[in-house]
């Protein structure tokens, strides 16, 4: 029974999801990708769905994949009246995703006209460069740390990256990263 009201959310099954939640199925269930009903609503513009599961209890600041809120997906996807309704219902305009990005810097990939940018700074959201040129070398070596791993190459312990000398032990993890990747290619190349 648990997921269907997340799957109807998931396809854009609106009247389906509706008469789920009149079933009483939980608003704030959520999949094995921390995907909730509102977090996907959100994500795909749909306020009405957003506002229907407002009604039944869901949660507004119910973390999903990476951290994110139903409010950065929102933001990040322009989706305006979703973020108009979300923050009139108590959405924290100052959460920080994984990366550290709110949802007012995410508004920016999408909100040509700055629409989202003034709603989100009526209810308090400070602007942020998408970008900070004022990042320090401790901001940059998890993000640099985080790619290396990425590529599946080396596995990077965070808090060695973090203590003094990690910039080397980064560097070391990412010119082993480069090797590995380099000496596969040459292994596996065809003939």
């Amino acid at each position: 029974m648990a997921g269907r009201l997340i799957t109807a959310a998931k396809d854009g099954k609106w009247e389906q999801l509706e008469a789920l939640l009149k079933e009483g199925e939980d608003p704030n269930q959520s999949d094995s990708e921390f995907c909730s009903p509102i977090f996907c609503a959100a994500e795909q513009g749909n306020d009405e769905a957003v506002k229907a599961l407002i009604a039944k209890g869901a949660n507004v600041n119910l973390p999903g994949p990476g951290g994110n809120t139903p409010l950065h997906r929102a933001a990040h996807r322009g989706h305006e009246p979703v973020v108009r309704t979300l923050v009139e219902n108590g959405a924290n305009v100052h959460a920080r995703e994984v990366n550290g990005w709110t949802p007012r810097t995410l508004s920016k990939f999408a909100d040509e006209s700055g629409a989202i940018q003034a709603l989100l700074a009526k209810h308090g959201a400070e602007d942020e460069p998408i970008y900070k040129s004022d990042w320090g070398l401790s901001d940059l070596l998890p993000t640099v740390a985080g790619l290396a791993a990425g590529f599946g190459f080396v596995a990077i312990n965070k808090d060695k990256v973090m203590q003094p000398g990690g910039f080397f032990y980064l560097i070391g993890a990412v010119v082993l990263a480069v090797f590995s990747a380099s000496l596969l290619r040459t292994l596996f190349k065809g003939p």
